[in-house]
C-alpha cells in the first residue's frame, strides 16, 4: 500500500519539526536536510546521494520529489523536473512551493504561459511566501507589464524585505514607470545589504537625471579594489563609475573606468567584425539580385511600414555606445574599432536599402531634430504619409512604460545639449582614428 503524506499544516507536527517532513523517520529527515543544504550550495552529487537515502524509505515523499526536481533543473533536465513535481503535486495539489517550482521548470522549457499560470496560482496558495511573488513579478517585468510587476515585487518585499533581487527588479520597474525617486530608494536598499551589488549601481547610474555623488564615487573605487568583488559586479560598477566621473567633469578618470569595464566585458565574449561584414555582404548581394529590392526582413514582413534611419554625429554615437553596458554578448560596443566597424556596416546596408526604396526609408539627422523639433517632425510625418500629431511634442508627459537605457531622459523635455564627446578632447583621439579608418557614411549617404 502506497503511504500518504498530509499537506504541510494539515496535521500538527512535533515542536521544532518542519511540517514538510511529516511521515519521515528521523534518519530520513536528516538526509532530506543534507539534500536541501547540498542543493543550496550547488553540490549536486551530494544532494542526489542524500535523496537516495530518503527515497529508500519513502519513494514518493513530496518534499523529496521537490528537491529532486531542483537537482534535475541544475542538471538542465527541466522535463524530468516537471515530471517529479507533478508526482509531488498529486499528493500535495495545493502546495504553493511546489507550484512555484513547477513554474520555474516550465519556464526552463520555454513554456512561459504555463509558468506564469503556475506562479500566479502559487501566490494564491502561499501569499506569505516571497518567491512566487518574485517569480511572477520578474516575468511580468520581462513581458513589459511594469505596473503589475512593481505590485507583485512589492508583495515579495513585504514578505522578505532583504530579498536583494526583488529590490533591484522593483527599482527597474519603477524606472520604466517614471518613479525615479522611489526607484533610487530600492537600489539604495539593495546596496545597504550588498554594497558591491553591480545591478544596484547600474540602476542608479542609468537614472541619468539623478547624478551619483562624490561619496558614491569613493565607494565604487573602493569596491573595485577588493579582490572578492565578482566580475559581473566589477563590470557594472565600472560603467557606473565612468558615468559618475563624467558627471563630475573628471574625464580622464571616466575614460579609465570605462576602458577597464569594457575590456573585462569584451574578454568574456569577443565580437567578430568579419562575421558581420560577411553577413552584410551576403544580404546586400542577395538584395541586388532582386527585380525590386525590398527593405530587409522588416520590410518583407511589413511591406507598408515606414523606416526611419536616424543618424547622429558618428563620434557622439560611438561614444554613447561605449559608455553603455549591454548585456547581450558578444557585443560590438566594448571596443573602439568594433564600434566604428559596426557603424560603417549598418550605414552601408541602410544606404542600399534606402536607395532601393526611397518612399519607405527616410533619413533623419539627429542634430537637426533636436535643434528644430517641430518642423523636422512635421516633415517626417509627411514623408510617412500620416497626419501630424502635436502631442508628439509633449512626449515627456506620457505615462507609458519606457524600457530603454534613456528611460529617465524620456521623461524630460527635449534638449539640444546632449553632446559629450568634445569634453574629452584628445583623450578620444583613438576613437576618432577608428572612425576615420571605418568612415561613416553619415555625410555622404
Amino acid at each position: 500500500m502506497t503511504p500518504t503524506y498530509p499537506m504541510p499544516g494539515a496535521v500538527t507536527s512535533p515542536e521544532g519539526r518542519d511540517p514538510r517532513t511529516h511521515g519521515l523517520s528521523a534518519n530520513a529527515v536528516d538526509q532530506l536536510r543534507l539534500a536541501a543544504d547540498a542543493v543550496r550550495t550547488d553540490t549536486i552529487d551530494a544532494a542526489r546521494h542524500a535523496l537516495d537515502g530518503v527515497f529508500a524509505e519513502a519513494p514518493a515523499h513530496p518534499e523529496a520529489l521537490r528537491l529532486l526536481a531542483l537537482v534535475q533543473l541544475r542538471q538542465q533536465r527541466p522535463a524530468d523536473a516537471i515530471s517529479s513535481l507533478r508526482r509531488a503535486l498529486s499528493a500535495w495539489p495545493n502546495d504553493g512551493l511546489l507550484r512555484s517550482d513547477l513554474g520555474n521548470a516550465q519556464a526552463a522549457t520555454g513554456d512561459i504561459d504555463a509558468a506564469t499560470a503556475s506562479w500566479q496560482r502559487a501566490t494564491e496558495l502561499a501569499p506569505d511566501h516571497a518567491m512566487p511573488w518574485f517569480n511572477l513579478g520578474r516575468q511580468q517585468q520581462l513581458r513589459g507589464d511594469s505596473g503589475t510587476a512593481a505590485a507583485s515585487l512589492g508583495r515579495a518585499l513585504d514578505v522578505a524585505p532583504d530579498l536583494v533581487p526583488a529590490q533591484i527588479l522593483r527599482g527597474d520597474a519603477l524606472v520604466h514607470l517614471g518613479h525615479f525617486d522611489e526607484a533610487v530608494r530600492h537600489y539604495r536598499a539593495a546596496l545597504a545589504q550588498h554594497p558591491a551589488c553591480g545591478d544596484a549601481w547600474r540602476g542608479l547610474a542609468n537614472i541619468k537625471t539623478r547624478s551619483l555623488d562624490d561619496a558614491d564615487r569613493t565607494r565604487m573605487r573602493a569596491l573595485l579594489q577588493l579582490p572578492e568583488t565578482a566580475d559581473n559586479d566589477r563590470i557594472a560598477i565600472g560603467f557606473a563609475l565612468g558615468k559618475a566621473d563624467e558627471d563630475a567633469g573628471e574625464y580622464r578618470a571616466a575614460l579609465d573606468a570605462l576602458q577597464v569595464a569594457n575590456e573585462l566585458q569584451r574578454r568574456r565574449s569577443p565580437w567578430n567584425e568579419q562575421a558581420l561584414r560577411g553577413y552584410v555582404d551576403q544580404v546586400l548581394a542577395a538584395t541586388r539580385q532582386l527585380p525590386k529590392p525590398p527593405i530587409g526582413v522588416l520590410r518583407a514582413m511589413l511591406p507598408g511600414a515606414h523606416i526611419i534611419d536616424m543618424r547622429r554625429d558618428p563620434l557622439e554615437t560611438a561614444w554613447s555606445c561605449y559608455k553603455q553596458q549591454f548585456y547581450q554578448l558578444p557585443h560590438f560596443a566594448c571596443d573602439f574599432a568594433d564600434i566604428a566597424a559596426y557603424l560603417h556596416h549598418c550605414e552601408r546596408a541602410l544606404d542600399v536599402w534606402r536607395h532601393a526604396d526611397t518612399q519607405h526609408i527616410h533619413l533623419q539627422r539627429y542634430e537637426a531634430l533636436v535643434a528644430e523639433p517641430e518642423p523636422e517632425l512635421r516633415r517626417l510625418f509627411v514623408a510617412c504619409n500620416i497626419e501630424f500629431a502635436p502631442t508628439c511634442l509633449d512626449y515627456a508627459q506620457s505615462a507609458r512604460s519606457v524600457r530603454t537605457a534613456s528611460a529617465a531622459q524620456v521623461r524630460e523635455p527635449l534638449r539640444a545639449d546632449t553632446a559629450r564627446a568634445a569634453r574629452y578632447g584628445d583623450l578620444l583621439d583613438p576613437l576618432r582614428d577608428e572612425l576615420v579608418r571605418w568612415p561613416s557614411r553619415r555625410d555622404n549617404p
